[in-house]
């Protein structure tokens, strides 16, 4: 009974979740010879030929495959008809008066082709696969440079399949040798996929289009002879559920008769039950894995007019968990690592208390599985991210497609002060998958620098043994010790605790074999080890690329945003006296700025300069920002000075302003500012903060029982509890920069913000 009630809640929550929706390509397509790929299409008066000759060994040049796409889209008759219209294009090499003209013209309205580089558009030029395929992905309403690109075309093809191969999903070279029958395939496949963004194949749309009928669709032979209760969409709800939309409505099928195929290990799910409604049947499942692909099979259905189909078989990706967003403290999402690893992600930042494993428990099927202790489990927060914590099983592993339940206590707090769920808590469900845990060692070894050595792990390493640098040895090729001088911890986010670099007193020789011996290093759940392990490597070092400027943003007349190639040192980083901004054709500056503030957000390493009281930039004028003796992440210290020259665009001061006050919680808000501010007396004030409202024709007030200064970005406010019901206005008496020399004041204006409730 706790199961079915459990799958019930299951299903009730899946039915307000969006759909998750993939193209997919009728498998049977795929068993179809090109030849009759080009029949079909020639019937559909896309492909033309000579008494059944489509001339498929030929290549195909761009005005023939930009005419192709116009007669896939239906849109051969409107071309035709509004020809003078269409014929005069931007592209110079292509003549008004040529046949493909107006053909060019549409496809350039409607995005689908965008010329060459060299913005011609070379229409006796062969086509390549990629531009073909392109062309197909823009008719089919995916967005170039929004959807895809150059340089996953062939992945975002394989994804929706209009190209079957599964080598495509790491294909990344261009065929230039690209052959009509090659486009035969390109356009079958189109007419089989999805139109973006919506439910419907694009050969039903031509249909809906009044382009064609499902008559000659069926007689065509497009969908390789299935006319009777084809599947239109399918989409997995949740971890166990399935929903499948036919082209007619639905009397009956057999549970017997349907299979649901893990395409990876080809191992059946658990069919449980199968409900029909309509044009729709939902099939309910042991546990998917997410994103997983899968292929259902039905070996017949029965429609209200006694037609019964063929064989049907269709992929679809496994159910993924949507991600949640919101303003107050909830769990984001679950991700599950390995067979006795989840990772927990939160919607809030989160602090040290989250790895207390109190605060978590696992439910199996609606039942007691694991109950949070330090004997049963270890809870660490991630390195890659503020917002996420690693749960790590000790004695028990989760079962492959069985249903958990994760809960986390109400106690919970994030590293804003407030209680996950309003202090009710949060529950998740995910479905397990069957993931070999990878074995905690040594991934690589490598020389970085002339004095650096890299060491990248399989899993994260607890980084207060592996910053010990007495944790390592390092022989040269004549097994003498060389220094280590320091263990610094990695940047790269792809490898976040994950990642060392060893700091050597002797540089390296390029033709020598070393080796480097670790004494003892856990990982991050001390859980695994590695002891005594000895690694060999080259001596042979990448060119170092030196540390540089790549731009500058000035944004206002005493800022300068200054965004570097390398993680630095946040010590360095922020060391005023590393830095020198001169005016070029401004004699007037010439200074050491007052503060430094460093922050690493999306890849970016970026330093605020904030000059002095006094000195502020002219608008249009040239200065330079001078940087010498800084320190990157990794300890390198760039000798030489580098400089670069910027041009001011702005005017005015930074006097700091609210520009979003959101609850968060029932009674906290959250304040973000147009410019760092400092951690000072006024900006942490409770008297310096006040809500107002009205009631009954009065302006009433409240004040604050608590202001928490989060970073240079963020305040928190805690109030006595806030009505949703009310329109706040939060007013505050004074703001100071990040730089303390700018202040806003009620003087100054723009010191009272609408408070927005959180979704």
């Amino acid at each position: 009974m706790l199961y079915i009630r459990k799958l019930i809640s299951v299903i009730l929550s899946a039915s307000i979740c969006l759909l998750l929706f993939a193209g997919s390509v009728s498998a049977a397509s795929q068993d179809v010879g090109v030849e009759e790929m080009a029949s079909a299409l020639n019937k559909l008066n896309i492909l033309q030929g000579s008494n059944g000759d489509y001339l498929l060994n030929n290549q195909l040049d761009r005005a023939q495959a930009v005419t192709l796409i116009i007669r896939m889209l239906g849109k051969n008759e409107y071309v035709l008809e509004n020809a003078d219209e269409m014929r005069y294009t931007k592209f110079s090499d292509v003549n008004a008066q040529a046949w493909y003209a107006p053909y060019v013209g549409y496809s350039t309205q409607n995005d689908i082709v965008g010329g060459k580089p060299d913005g011609s558009f070379a229409p006796t030029e062969y086509i390549t696969e990629k531009a073909f395929i392109k062309m197909a992905l823009c008719a089919l309403g995916y967005v170039y440079a929004e959807d895809f690109d150059w340089t996953n075309v062939y992945q975002k093809a394989y994804d929706i399949g209009i190209v079957t191969d599964p080598s495509y999903e790491a294909r990344t070279q261009d065929n230039a040798d690209y052959l009509r029958s090659d486009a035969v395939k390109i356009l079958y496949h189109s007419l089989n996929a999805y139109k973006n963004g919506t439910q419907t194949k694009m050969v039903y749309t031509l249909v809906e289009e009044g382009v064609l009928t499902n008559d000659a669709v069926a007689d065509s032979g497009i969908l390789n002879g299935k006319t009777i209760a084809e599947i239109e969409t399918i989409s997995a709800l949740a971890p166990n559920n399935i929903e499948i939309v036919f082209s007619e409505v639905i009397q009956s099928v057999n549970i017997e008769d349907v299979s649901i195929i893990d395409n990876k290990t080809e191992s059946k799910l658990d069919v449980k039950s199968i409900g029909i409604s309509g044009k729709t049947i939902q099939i309910i499942t042991a546990g998917q894995t997410p994103g997983s692909s899968y292929t259902v099979e039905i070996q017949s259905v029965t429609d209200v007019n006694g037609n019964i189909s063929k064989k049907i078989s269709e992929i679809f990706k496994g159910y993924m968990p949507v991600s949640i967003t919101s303003d107050f403290f909830k769990i984001s999402k679950l991700e599950q690592t390995s067979e006795n690893i989840i990772n927990v992600f939160f919607t809030h930042p989160i602090n040290l208390n989250a790895e207390t494993p109190i605060y978590y428990q696992l439910l199996e099927d609606g039942s007691d599985f694991v109950t949070g202790s330090a004997q049963n489990m270890t809870v660490k927060r991630l390195q890659s991210t503020d917002n996420a914590v690693s749960i790590a099983l000790k004695d028990m592993k989760l079962k492959r497609g069985v249903v958990y339940t994760l809960n986390v206590s109400g106690k919970l707090a994030s590293a804003y002060g407030v209680r996950l769920g309003e202090g009710e808590g949060e529950e998740k469900d995910f479905v397990a998958s069957h993931i070999e845990r990878e074995e905690f060692g040594i991934l690589s070894v490598k020389a970085s620098s002339a004095d650096s050595v890299l060491i990248r792990f399989t899993r994260e390493a607890d980084m207060v043994w592996a910053g010990k640098r007495l944790n390592y040895t390092v022989l040269d090729p004549d097994k003498d010790e060389i220094d280590v001088v320091e263990a610094i911890v990695g940047d790269n986010e792809e490898y976040l605790g994950r990642e060392i670099l060893l700091k050597l007193g002797t540089s390296l020789r390029n033709s020598g074999t070393y080796k480097v011996i670790i004494d003892y290093i856990p990982d991050v759940y001390k859980q695994s080890t590695i002891e005594g392990v000895e690694v060999s490597f080259s001596g042979a070092y990448p060119r170092e690329i030196p540390l540089a400027i790549k731009r500058i943003i000035n944004e206002r007349n005493n800022i300068v945003e200054v965004i570097f190639n390398k993680a630095l040192d946040p010590v360095s980083a922020e060391k005023v006296s590393n830095y020198l901004i001169r005016g070029n054709n401004d004699i007037s500056v010439s200074t050491d700025p007052h503060k430094a503030f460093y922050s690493e957000k999306n890849g970016e390493y970026s330093v605020k300069l904030f000059l002095p009281s006094g000195v502020s930039f002219s608008n249009k004028k040239k200065y330079f920002v001078y940087v010498s003796g800084m320190k990157d992440k990794m300890g390198q210290v760039e000798q030489s000075v580098f400089q670069k020259e910027f041009t001011a665009n702005r005017v005015g001061a930074g006097k700091p302003v609210v520009v979003d006050a959101v609850t968060i919680s029932k009674d906290t808000i959250k304040l973000t500012f147009d410019v760092e501010i400092a951690f000072s007396p006024t900006n942490i004030g409770i008297d310096n903060y006040t809500l107002e409202y009205e009631y009954d024709g009065e302006t009433l007030r409240l004040a604050p029982v608590a202001v928490n200064y989060i970073n240079a970005e963020t305040l928190v406010l805690r109030f006595d509890e806030l009505d949703p019901s009310v329109s706040y206005k939060l007013r505050f008496k004074a703001l100071t920069d990040y730089s303390e020399v700018y202040t806003r004041t009620d003087a100054d204006g723009d010191n009272l913000i609408d408070v927005r409730f959180g979704s």
